[in-house]
C-alpha cells in the first residue's frame, strides 16, 4: 500500500432474527448519515475515525485492495489537514478478539504557529508509519467476515473519545457477511461511511 498516498453479539443461525439484526444496522446506518455535523473545535481529538479494512479472502483481489489504497489515502489526507485521531484495523471472523487497535494515531494539523517544515517532516513520519502498520494488517487473511463486530469495535474506539464532536466510520468491505451460520448476499456499495454528531 506504500505506493498509494495512502462486545459485539456473534450473530446466530436460524429464524428471522439475523434479518432483524440486518435492518437495525442498517436504520442505524441511515440515522446517523441524516444527523451529521462538523465540530468547530481545533483540539485535534475533536473528531475521531476508524477504518476497517475487510481482509476476508474475497477481498483479495488487486482491484478491490487498490481501492483500499485510494480510499485510505483520501482518509489520511483530510486527517493530515484537518487533526483528529485514526483507528483502524481488519475485519476478519472474529474482529472483537483484537483487543486494541494496531493503528491508533492523533493528528495534529500545521497551524501558523508552527515551523512549517519542521510540522511536513512530522506529519510524513506519520503518515509513513500508518502506512507501514496499515501494510501489515493487509498481510492478514479470513475465511470469515463478521462486519457487526467490525462496528462494534468502531463503536468501542469512539467510546474512548468522548469529546470528539465528528465521528467517521469508513468500512471497506464488498459487504459480504459470513460468520456462523450466516451469509448475508453481497451489496454493490464497497465503501461505507458516515459522520454523526455525538
Amino acid at each position: 500500500m506504500r505506493g498509494a498516498e495512502r462486545g459485539g453479539r456473534r450473530v446466530g443461525a436460524g429464524g428471522r432474527r439475523p434479518i432483524r439484526a440486518l435492518g437495525a444496522v442498517l436504520a442505524l446506518v441511515a440515522s446517523a448519515a441524516a444527523s451529521c455535523s462538523v465540530a468547530a473545535s481545533g483540539d485535534p481529538t475533536n473528531s475521531a475515525t476508524v477504518v476497517l479494512f475487510d481482509v476476508s479472502n474475497s477481498t483479495r483481489a488487486e482491484a478491490v485492495r487498490a481501492r483500499y489504497d485510494r480510499t485510505f489515502a483520501m482518509v489520511l489526507e483530510h486527517l493530515r489537514d484537518d487533526g483528529g485521531v485514526l483507528g483502524a484495523d481488519i475485519v476478519d471472523a472474529n474482529p472483537l478478539a483484537h483487543g486494541a487497535l494496531p493503528i491508533n494515531e492523533t493528528f495534529e494539523r500545521c497551524t501558523i504557529t508552527d515551523n512549517s517544515l519542521d510540522c511536513r517532516e512530522a506529519q510524513d513520519e506519520q503518515e509513513r508509519r500508518v502506512l507501514d502498520a496499515s501494510e501489515a494488517i493487509l498481510e492478514n487473511a479470513s475465511r470469515g467476515t463478521d462486519v457487526f463486530g467490525a462496528l462494534t469495535l468502531a463503536s468501542q474506539f469512539f467510546e474512548a473519545y468522548p469529546e470528539a464532536g465528528e465521528r467517521t466510520v469508513v468500512l471497506l468491505s464488498d459487504m459480504v457477511q459470513f460468520v456462523g451460520h450466516l451469509v448475508l448476499p453481497e451489496d454493490p456499495v464497497t465503501v461505507g461511511r458516515w459522520k454523526c454528531a455525538r
